[in-house]
C-alpha cells in the first residue's frame, strides 16, 4: 500500500522499460506492456527521495543502452534461430526454455547478451521440493458500483452449531480459518477485506443523492457530507474520551471517498488503498487512535448505510489457550464493537475452545453466545427436515467423539481418509495422512471394527475397511489430519472429500418468498474455491478437490460436484479449448488440484495455472507423482505389489508386463530393481520427481546441456506418469487454466512457448495398443537415437486400426479469443508431424498415427451434450425432458453472446442446480432450467444485452431474483437488489421485450423463453395482466419485426425519423426490411439482436466437425476409416 515517500526506479524483464514506484507498494504495473509485478521481485536500479535525482538518472540509463532498433533486431534474430533449430527435438525442447542459450549455441552472442539484460524471469520455484517461481502477483481490479451490497443480515455476534446441514449461507462472507487472539493482527486484514463492500456502499449512497455525483472533482465535499452522516463535525473534538479518534475518522472518510471516486474512474486493486484504510481504530493508525476511531469509523459508516456484511470466524484452540487473558479480552472487545455493524458468526475448533470462554470470559459469552457450563448445550442440532434416525444417529457420534480422547490419533486418522470405497489395509497404511505402519493399521481398525465403526468386506482380494453408518457420522466430526472439529469448521478448510455425490438443491418451495437471499456474489462457489489457494507453505502445493472427512454434512459445494462441473468441459480425448470470461487467477499460482480416483468412477483430474512450459511441468510432475497422489490414487492395491495389475493384468498381452512396460510403454527409471515391486518403483519416481523439481529451483545456474537434459527429463517423467495412469486404468484429465490469455497472445514470445509445450508435450502424450503390448507413440514414430530404437519391443500395425490413444486429454480455459486458440493449437499439434520419421513417412517403416482433435468447449454442441448428460444423470430420460435444441438454445440466450457460447463450467453449474427427477409428472422443461441458471451469479445472465457497452450488474442482480422466485417479485424487492434509479432506468429494457411480464399492480415475473418465440407453447403473453405492444401489432403469427417494433415503442413511444427521411412508423418499413435496416434506424434495438437471432434463427453449428492435428502416416492401404476418425472426435 502507498503512504511511503521513499521512490524506487524499477524496471520491467518484458519489455526493459524503466519507471518509478513507491518503495511501500505491494504491487506495480508496468506503463507500457501493463504486466503487474511485486514490486520487491523486481530489478531496482536505483532509489531515493528527490525525484529530480532518479529522472536523471533514469535519463543516463536509457542514454546508454543500444539503439532502440536493437530490441526488434534481436526479436527477429531469435525467430530466425528458432526456426532453424526448431527441427532438432533437443533444441526444441531447449528452445522452450532459454532463448539466450540458443542464440549463444548458435554464435549470435551479441543478441544473447541483449536479451540477457532485460530477461525474463521464468525461473519457477518448487513446492517443499525447491519449485520456488518469481512471478508477477494477479490482481484483480474491481469497480465499486459492480459489488452487491449484502442484504437482510441482523449485525451482532452468535455461534454456528457444530452441525448446521449446511442451512448456514456463507456464499457472501469474509471467512477467517482462525480468528487471532491478538487484536492487531486480524483488524487490519479484515478491514483490507471489507474495502470492496464499503466502497461500494459509499458509492450507492453518493448515486443515491441529488446533490452528489461521483464525477465529483473535489471529493471534500463527498467527504464533508458522509462526515454529517456520521455526526462528526469540525466541533467534534473527542469521542468517548479519545482526543485522536474524530481527526483519525476524518482522515478515514476522505481518503476512503477519495479512493471510492478513483475505483470508479480507473482500474484500481485493493493493493492500491492507502494504509489508513485498514489501520483505522487499531493503535497504529494515523495518530494511533484506538477502538473508538474504529467504532466512529467503519462500523459507523457501515451502520447508518444500512450495510451489514457477513463474517464467519474460526477460534482455533491451539492459537487461544496459553494467550494472556487480558489478550483475549481486547480481542473480544474489538469483536463486540465490531457486531455494531456486522453478522459475526463463529465456529469453535474445539469443545475445550468453547470452554475456554465460559470460564475466563462469563460475561461476554453469556451476552452474546448464551454459553453456559453444560457440555450438552454443544450437542449438534438437526433441522425439521432432518428424520429422527439422522437426528439420532448424528448426536450419538458427537458424543463418542467428544467423549473419546481421540483427536489426531489413530482411530480419526483412520476414519477421516476412509473414502467412500474403502481401502485396503495395505492402501491405510501407505497414505501419507495416515502416518501408520500396516502392523499399526491392523490394530486400530480391529478396536474399530469391535467398536462398530467399520466393517471388514471380504468379497474383495485383498479386503477392504469400510465405514459403517455411525463411522461414517463419527468421520464427520474428523479432518483428514484426525483431529476433532465441528463440521461447520471444517466447511470453511480445504482437505479431499470421500463422497462422489452431487449438491442436493433446495426446493422450489423452499426458497424464499421475498427472493433477496437469491442475489449471490459475482463468483462460483467452484471458482471461489479454486482461486482461494490458501498458503502453499502451510498447506502443500497440492490439494485434493474438497475433503476426504466430509461425513454427511452438506458444504458450499461438494467435491464430487466440483469435478463433474470440471470435466463437463472435456469433450473429446484431445484438446478442448474454453473461453470463460470469469475466469480467476489463483492466489498463488504455485498450487495445483488433484481430484478423482475409484469412488469418481476411475476419472482422474488436475487442475493447475499456465506458468511457462518449465513451470507447468514442474507442477504437473508434482501434482501426479507426489505423495498424496500415491497415497490417494495410485495405490498399491490399484497397482499391485508387484505392479501385475497394469493393463488389466498378465494375461492381457503376448509379452511379459515387465517388459510392455519398460521396452514398448517406455515407462522411465524402471530397472530389473523397480519392473516388479511397487514400493521400489514408487520410491523411485519420487526421488527422481524431488531430484527434478530441485533441478528447477537452481534453472538459472545451470548450463546450456544441463538446462537441455533437465527439460528433457522432467517431459519424460509427465510421460512416464501419464502412461502409469493409463496402465492403471484411469482416465486422466490435465485442466489447464490461462486467465492472462489476452496478454499472453499479445507477447509472441511467450505464446511462442505456450504453443511449443503443445507441440514438444502434449503430443508426446500416447500409445498405441496391440497384441504385443503397450507402445510409446513417440517412440514408434519420431525417436532417432538408435540405441532407443533398438530396445523396442516388436510390434504390429492392426491395418484396420492404426490409430493411437492419448494417455492424456487436455481442456485449456482462456479468457478470451478461444477461436484463435483452438486454430493455433491445432496448428502447433499438426507441426509435430514435422519430426516423424522419414521412413515412416515413406512407408518403408509401419507405425500408428496419432490423431490429436481439438475441439471448442462453448459451442451449442458442448452446451447440448452437457445440458443431456446431466440431464440423466438426474433421472430426466428422452420422454422427461422437452426438446434438446430448445433447451440449449435457452441457455444460450440466457448466458451466451454473439462472439462466444456459454461457458461449460456455468452450464454445468446451472445442470448441477436443478432437483433430480422423483415424481412421474416431473419435466426438465424450459422453466425449471431457468431456476438452475438463476443459481449462477448474476453477471453471468443476459451478457448479450451488453455487448459494446459496460454490463449493468443491477439490471442482471433483477433478472437473477426475478428468476431465482416462484412467486411474483415486487418493484420494491427489485428496489432491494439494487437501487430506485436502477429499476427505472433497466426494468424498461427488459420489458421491452417481454422478458419480463407484470403479473398485476408492481409486480412482475420474467422468463428466458418469452411467448412470442417460436418454441414457446402459447401465442400470447403468460400473464392477463401484461399489456404487451408486440402482442398488439403481430398479425398471427410473431415475427422478428413485430418483436423489434414492439420492444421499440416501449422503450420511446415517440420514435423519432430517421434524418433520411426513414419513416420508422410506417408499416412498410417494418414489413419490407432486414435487421440491420432496422438497427440503422433504432441503435437501441442492437442490444436483442443476438437473442431475436438465437429465438428465431436459432444457434450456428459451427462445431460440426472438429479439428484433428494428425502425426504420422499410416501404413500403406490402412488409412484409418471415417468411423475411426469419427471416434476420434467425439472421444468414444
Amino acid at each position: 500500500m502507498s503512504g511511503h515517500h521513499t521512490i524506487w526506479l524499477v524496471g520491467c524483464s518484458h519489455c526493459s522499460e524503466l519507471w518509478f514506484t513507491a518503495a511501500g507498494r505491494k504491487t506495480t504495473d508496468c506503463p507500457r506492456c501493463r504486466t503487474t509485478y511485486r514490486t520487491r521481485t523486481l530489478r531496482k536500479f536505483a532509489e531515493g527521495t528527490d525525484r529530480d535525482a532518479l529522472v536523471e538518472k533514469r535519463t543516463q540509463i536509457l542514454a546508454s543502452r543500444s539503439d532502440p532498433r536493437a530490441r526488434d533486431q534481436y526479436r527477429a534474430t531469435v525467430d530466425d534461430a528458432l526456426a532453424d533449430y526448431d527441427s532438432l527435438e533437443d533444441a526444441a525442447q531447449s528452445s522452450l526454455i532459454d532463448e539466450a542459450a540458443v542464440l549463444r549455441h548458435i554464435g549470435a552472442d551479441d543478441a544473447a547478451d541483449l536479451l540477457s539484460a532485460n530477461d525474463e524471469s521464468t525461473t519457477s520455484s518448487s513446492s517443499s521440493s525447491g519449485m520456488e517461481e518469481l512471478e508477477s502477483e494477479h490482481t484483480n481490479s474491481f469497480d465499486p458500483l459492480g459489488i452487491p451490497l449484502p442484504v437482510a443480515a441482523d449485525s451482532g455476534i452468535s455461534r454456528i452449531p457444530p452441525e448446521q446441514d449446511g442451512q448456514t449461507d456463507l456464499s457472501t462472507t469474509v471467512v477467517y480459518r482462525g480468528l487471532q487472539p491478538q487484536m492487531r493482527r486480524w483488524i487490519p486484514s479484515l478491514l483490507e477485506d471489507l474495502l470492496p463492500t464499503l466502497t461500494a456502499a459509499v458509492a450507492q449512497w453518493i448515486v443515491d443523492q441529488d446533490t452528489l455525483t461521483l464525477e465529483d472533482a473535489n471529493t471534500e465535499i463527498i467527504a464533508t457530507a458522509l462526515l454529517d452522516k456520521l455526526d462528526i463535525d469540525p466541533g467534534t473534538v473527542e469521542i468517548d474520551g479519545d482526543r485522536q479518534a474524530p481527526v483519525e475518522v476524518r482522515a478515514w472518510v476522505r481518503d476512503l471517498v477519495a479512493f471510492t471516486v478513483r475505483a470508479v474512474e480507473e482500474d484500481v486493486t485493493i493493493n492500491d488503498a492507502p494504509e489508513s484504510l485498514t489501520r483505522v481504530g487499531t493503535g497504529r493508525g494515523l495518530l494511533n487512535a484506538g477502538r473508538a476511531a474504529l467504532r466512529a469509523g467503519p462500523v459507523a459508516l457501515l451502520d447508518v448505510l444500512e450495510v451489514t456484511p457477513q463474517v464467519a470466524a474460526t477460534l482455533n484452540e491451539g492459537e487461544w489457550v496459553g494467550t494472556r487473558k487480558e489478550t483475549r479480552a481486547r480481542s473480544l472487545g474489538a469483536l463486540d464493537s465490531l457486531s455494531d455493524a456486522l453478522d459475526i458468526q463463529l465456529v469453535f475448533s474445539t469443545p475445550r475452545m468453547e470452554s475456554l470462554l465460559v470460564e475466563d470470559h462469563p460475561d461476554w459469552t453469556s451476552r452474546h453466545l448464551s454459553l453456559t457450563e453444560d457440555a450438552d448445550t454443544s450437542r449438534p442440532s438437526r433441522t425439521d427436515t432432518d428424520s429422527d434416525e439422522d437426528a439420532a444417529l448424528a448426536s450419538q457420534a458427537w458424543d463418542i467423539i467428544r467423549n473419546r480422547e481421540w483427536s489426531g490419533t489413530g482411530y480419526t486418522r483412520i476414519l477421516g481418509n476412509l473414502s467412500a470405497a474403502g481401502a485396503t489395509r495395505g492402501d491405510l497404511a501407505a497414505d501419507d495422512d495416515v502416518g501408520l505402519s500396516e502392523g499399526s493399521i491392523y490394530a486400530y481398525v480391529q478396536e474399530l471394527v469391535d467398536a462398530g465403526f467399520v466393517t471388514i468386506d471380504d468379497t474383495t482380494t485383498p479386503s477392504k475397511v469400510v465405514l459403517t453408518e455411525l463411522g461414517a457420522s463419527l468421520a464427520g466430526y474428523v479432518d483428514s489430519s484426525g483431529a476433532v472439529q465441528s463440521p461447520v469448521q471444517a466447511s470453511l478448510t480445504q482437505s479431499p472429500n470421500r463422497d462422489t455425490r452431487e449438491c442436493i438443491p433446495q426446493n422450489r418451495h423452499d426458497r424464499p418468498g421475498d427472493g433477496l437471499a437469491a442475489v449471490g456474489p459475482r463468483t462460483t462457489a467452484a471458482e471461489a474455491f479454486l482461486v482461494d489457494t490458501g498458503d502453499a507453505e502451510e498447506d502443500g502445493y497440492t490439494r485434493f478437490l474438497g475433503r476426504y472427512s466430509g461425513g454427511d454434512v452438506p458444504r458450499e459445494i461438494e467435491p464430487g460436484t466440483l469435478h463433474h462441473q470440471l470435466q463437463s468441459a472435456r469433450r473429446t480425448e484431445g484438446v478442448t479449448v474454453v473461453e470463460d470470461t470469469n475466469l480467476g487467477e489463483f492466489d498463488d499460482g504455485r498450487v495445483s488440484y488433484l481430484s478423482g480416483g475409484p469412488s469418481f468412477d476411475d476419472d482422474v483430474a488436475v487442475v493447475l495455472e499456465w506458468g511457462n512450459p518449465l513451470a507447468t511441468l514442474a507442477r504437473l510432475v508434482d501434482s501426479l507423482l507426489g505423495s498424496r497422489a500415491w497415497s490417494k490414487i495410485l495405490r498399491r492395491s490399484r497397482l499391485g505389489s508387484e505392479l501385475e495389475n497394469l493393463w488389466g493384468g498378465a494375461d492381457a498381452f503376448d509379452a511379459a508386463l515387465a517388459d510392455v512396460a519398460k521396452f514398448a510403454a517406455q515407462m522411465g527409471w524402471m530397472s530389473s530393481g523397480e519392473e516388479n515391486n511397487y514400493h521400489s518403483y514408487r520410491d523411485r519416481l519420487e526421488g527422481v520427481r524431488c531430484s527434478l523439481l530441485e533441478e528447477v529451483g537452481k534453472f538459472d545456474e545451470l548450463e546450456y546441456d544441463e538446462r537441455s537434459a533437465l527439460t528433457s527429463k522432467l517431459i519424460g517423467l509427465f510421460t512416464t506418469a501419464t502412461a502409469l495412469y493409463d496402465a492403471a486404468g484411469y482416465d486422466l484429465t490435465v485442466h489447464l487454466r490461462v486467465p492472462d490469455a489476452t496478454q499472453l497472445r499479445r507477447d509472441d514470445g511467450r505464446y511462442g512457448r505456450f504453443l511449443g509445450f503443445f507441440r514438444s508435450v502434449v503430443a508426446k502424450q500416447g500409445v498405441y495398443r496391440g497384441p504385443e503390448g503397450v507402445h510409446s507413440i513417440y517412440r514408434m514414430q519420431r525417436e532417432r537415437r538408435e540405441e532407443k530404437l533398438k530396445s523396442r519391443l516388436g510390434y504390429e500395425i492392426d491395418p484396420g486400426d492404426p490409430r493411437a490413444d492419448l494417455t492424456c486429454s487436455w481442456v485449456v480455459a482462456v479468457d478470451d479469443a478461444s477461436d484463435d486458440v483452438v486454430d493455433d493449437v491445432e496448428a502447433a499439434l499438426t507441426a509435430e508431424d514435422d519430426r516423424v520419421r522419414d521412413r515412416i513417412h515413406d512407408g518403408t517403416e509401419d507405425a500408428a498415427v496419432m490423431d490429436v482433435p481439438v475441439r471448442r468447449g462453448n459451442s451449442v454442441a458442448a452446451t447440448r451434450e452437457i445440458v443431456e448428460a446431466f440431464a440423466i444423470k438426474k433421472g430426466f430420460g428422452a420422454g422427461a425432458r422437452q426438446d434438446l435444441d430448445r433447451l440449449a438454445n435457452v441457455v444460450h440466450a440466457a448466458l451466451g453472446t454473439s462472439t462466444r457460447g456459454p461457458s461449460p463450467f456455468d452450464v454445468a453449474a446451472a445442470m448441477q442446480a436443478l432437483e433430480s427427477w422423483d415424481r412421474v409428472d416431473d419435466e426438465l422443461s424450459v422453466s425449471a432450467l431457468a431456476t438452475g441458471i438463476a443459481a449462477l451469479p448474476a453477471n453471468r445472465l443476459l451478457p448479450s444485452l451488453f455487448e459494446g457497452e459496460r454490463p449493468k450488474l443491477a439490471m442482471q442482480k433483477m433478472v437473477k431474483l426475478l428468476l431465482a422466485s416462484d412467486t411474483p417479485v415486487s418493484r420494491q424487492e427489485l428496489v432491494d437488489v439494487s437501487s430506485e434509479n436502477s429499476v427505472d432506468r433497466y426494468l424498461q429494457r427488459l420489458r421491452a421485450l417481454d422478458i419480463v411480464e407484470r403479473v398485476g399492480r408492481g409486480e412482475y415475473r420474467a422468463y428466458l423463453e418469452p411467448w412470442w418465440t417460436p418454441a414457446s407453447d402459447t401465442d400470447e403473453p403468460y400473464n392477463d395482466d401484461h399489456e404487451s405492444t408486440i402482442e398488439e401489432v403481430s398479425l398471427d403469427t410473431v415475427q422478428w419485426r413485430d418483436v423489434l417494433y414492439g420492444a421499440a415503442d416501449r422503450l420511446d413511444p415517440d420514435l423519432p425519423e430517421d434524418v433520411d427521411a426513414v419513416n420508422v412508423h410506417d408499416p412498410v418499413f417494418w414489413t419490407d426490411t432486414d435487421f440491420e435496416t432496422v438497427i440503422e434506424a433504432v441503435p437501441g434495438l442492437a442490444q436483442y439482436e443476438y437473442l431475436l437471432r438465437v429465438y428465431f434463427e436459432g444457434v450456428d453449428e459451427d462445431d460440426a466437425e472438429a479439428a484433428v492435428a494428425r502425426i504420422g502416416s499410416p501404413p500403406p492401404g490402412a488409412e484409418p476409416g471415417q468411423q475411426t476418425l469419427s471416434a476420434a472426435v467425439s472421444g468414444d
